[in-house]
């Protein structure tokens, strides 16, 4: 007998979409360090804040 496939369903793909928009973020964001390495204190700051926002919002997607 076959193993049945399950979706992800919708906390799956929330997680998913968040995950590669961070990465396409952080992409983003390092070639401006490149191009003016003077901005990166203003990313890290920004990164902080965006990293915690998404633990918190994980947090909350989490069964109780």
């Amino acid at each position: 007998m076959a193993a049945r496939t399950r979706e992800p369903g919708l906390r799956g793909s929330i997680g998913s979409f968040i995950g590669i928009t961070a990465l396409v973020a952080l992409g983003a964001l390092a070639i401006f360090v490149v191009v003016d390495p003077r901005t990166l204190p203003w990313i890290q700051a920004e990164a902080v804040t965006a990293w915690s926002a998404l633990v918190n919002y994980a947090s909350g997607l989490r069964p109780r």
